[in-house]
Parts: structure tokens; C-alpha cells; sequence
């Protein structure tokens, strides 16, 4: 497997590689098995010198969910008193091939608003 989430795009010079946040993801739950959101933003915030928001990181995990590519495992406690509980989360099997879902998921779910911006 290639380092986690780089994709390469095609542009006029020839391809640029770049980290996707979906593959980065996927490529990230099938080394680990499963993990919390928190705790992989933490770790995709190492990896991607301009990783974006926590909200950004738990869009892309909803968009995941939607698409049924990730699913809820179970809840553990927080390691801080009086937190909610992890939600822990795998990969689902029979998808981790559908890359065009994971490297854009927005696209997937929302073609026509992701069309006006691109």
C-alpha cells in the first residue's frame, strides 16, 4: 500500500500528488482495524501539513457513514470524566474498493452543489 491517502491528480504538467482525507480514511481504518474520530483527525493532523478543521474531519466521517463505506462498531468511555462516550468505527468490507467514493465522497453525495463549485 502506498503512504496513506496520496492520491495522484492529472493537470496540465502531469499528475500532482496530493492526501486525500477519504482515502487518507480508508487507508488509515484498514491498517488499525477500527479507531475514534478524534484520535484520527489527531493523526492525519501529523500527516497533512493543512489537515482543516475537526468539524471538516467529522463532515468527511458523516459523508463516509452516508455512503456506508465506514460503520459504527460501539461506543467506549471517554478517558475524561463527565465526555461522551468514543464512537468507534471500522471499514465496511465490500466497499474499500469503491475509490471514487472514498477520494470525494461529497461529490458522491451532493453532485449538483459540488458541480457549482468546481
Amino acid at each position: 500500500m502506498s503512504s496513506k491517502g496520496v492520491i495522484e491528480v492529472p493537470r496540465g504538467f502531469g499528475p500532482r500528488k496530493m492526501v486525500s482525507t477519504g482515502m487518507w480514511i480508508r487507508d488509515h481504518l484498514l491498517q488499525n482495524v477500527e479507531d475514534y474520530i478524534f484520535n484520527m483527525w489527531r493523526q492525519f493532523k501529523k500527516f497533512k501539513k493543512n489537515p482543516g478543521s475537526y468539524q471538516n474531519f467529522r463532515n468527511y466521517i458523516y459523508w463516509l457513514l452516508q455512503l456506508e463505506l465506514i460503520k459504527f462498531v460501539r461506543e467506549e468511555p471517554s478517558a475524561v470524566p463527565d465526555f461522551q462516550p468514543r464512537r468507534i468505527y471500522t471499514y465496511v468490507p465490500e466497499n474499500v474498493d469503491k475509490e471514487e467514493l472514498w477520494s470525494n465522497p461529497r461529490r458522491a453525495l451532493y453532485p449538483d452543489s459540488w458541480e457549482k463549485g468546481h
